[in-house]
């Protein structure tokens, strides 16, 4: 191998290192709008958003792919557990009561509790278990307080059809590293304790007060006739 080939190897190696990994970004924002809701909450009927990952598989080895991607403009995603659809094996351990029922296509899921003593949110990913599928990448969607513990899920990857799910990796992130999501949970918290408003009193109709005016007088004038007599 000439030292010009090694060079130019070398030069080619030293510049797709330095090529910053591609970011993630809204569903909708890169044209799949219909998958917003595959993942979503009893509660709010909903989620805090839906994310595209900037790769096919949420890999953690050597580094998360969610950190490398920024999943939702955020970094510091620490996984809660992992389960390969229909398995009910969680890696990983499972300390937050995670539960993920169902098969590749559909299913229903759940969080303990406890999950807020630790994090301000979760994200559930869903990887895809087929090449060639849309959308080609993991999708991450992100629950608050305000959005509930429990739900259910539906394969948002379609190839001539829908595609099974090839596993379900649930995360949390601190309200250190996720500010938007600790501001979501503090304006649910402050909407929650607010006191309720006493309904104003409805005021009678003039014929009304005219009516009780004139039943007290002769109440009155009863009285009087009674001590007369």
């Amino acid at each position: 191998m000439t030292l010009s080939f090694r060079i130019a190897a070398l030069a080619a190696i030293l510049g797709l290192a330095a090529v910053p990994a591609v970011q993630a970004a809204t569903c909708a924002d890169e044209g799949f709008a219909g998958i917003v809701q595959n993942v979503s909450a009893t509660g709010s009927a909903g989620n805090s958003g839906c994310y595209l990952g900037g790769r096919n598989n949420d890999t953690q080895n050597p580094v998360y792919a969610v950190d490398a991607d920024a999943m939702f403009g955020a970094t510091g995603w620490v996984t809660l557990t992992k389960t390969d659809t229909g398995s009910g094996r969680y890696e990983g351990g499972n300390a937050y009561g995670v539960t993920v029922s169902g098969n590749g296509y559909s299913g229903s899921w759940s969080v303990g509790s406890s999950v807020w003593d630790d994090y301000a949110a979760f994200m559930i990913v869903l990887k895809g278990g087929k090449g060639g599928m849309a959308p080609a990448n993991y999708v991450g969607y992100a629950f608050t307080m305000a959005d509930g513990l429990s739900g259910s899920y539906a394969s948002p990857f379609a190839k001539r059809g829908t595609t099974e799910i090839s596993h379900v990796t649930v995360y949390g992130i601190r309200a250190a590293d996720a500010p938007q999501f600790a501001a979501m949970n503090a304006a649910f918290g402050s909407a929650a304790a607010a006191p309720a408003m006493a309904p104003a009193p409805v005021p009678l109709p003039a014929a009304s007060l005219g009516l009780v005016s004139g039943l007290a007088l002769l109440g009155g004038l009863r009285l009087r006739r009674r001590r007369r007599g």
